[in-house]
């Protein structure tokens, strides 16, 4: 004890003790923002420039496998919610619509009177 009646020691337990919560925090926080860095999910392209640009390629393979990507994409068929069933018909100012002759205008009178 010094003249003030302070324990020295408890004093210096308490400060190591402070530290040692402020670098387990901060290793937590590092930990954690990494984990959610690598747990986005990347495209196959974002992948292939990730590789370009680290050098792992070459430019020539680069645009090789690109272009197996822009083919592979192009060939995919569509998903089904993104498509519209030609049979589907839409109705506008009292009028039915077919899907195959749907225009702009269409579009824009039909969600200018859609029930709200």
């Amino acid at each position: 004890m010094d003249a003030s009646g302070v324990n020295v020691g408890f004093l210096t337990f308490q400060i190591l003790n402070f530290v040692l919560v402020a670098v387990l925090f901060a290793a937590s926080v590092v930990i954690g923002l990494r984990l959610l860095r690598h747990t986005r999910r990347q495209s196959p392209l974002d992948i292939l420039r990730e590789r370009l640009a680290r050098g792992e390629i070459q430019e020539t393979e680069y645009l090789r496998l690109r272009a197996l990507l822009d083919e592979e994409t192009s060939n995919r068929p569509p998903h089904p919610d993104d498509t519209v069933d030609s049979t589907q018909t839409f109705t506008a100012d009292g009028d039915t619509l077919d899907a195959d002759t749907f225009d702009g205008d269409d579009f824009r009178r039909f969600r200018r009177n859609r029930p709200k």
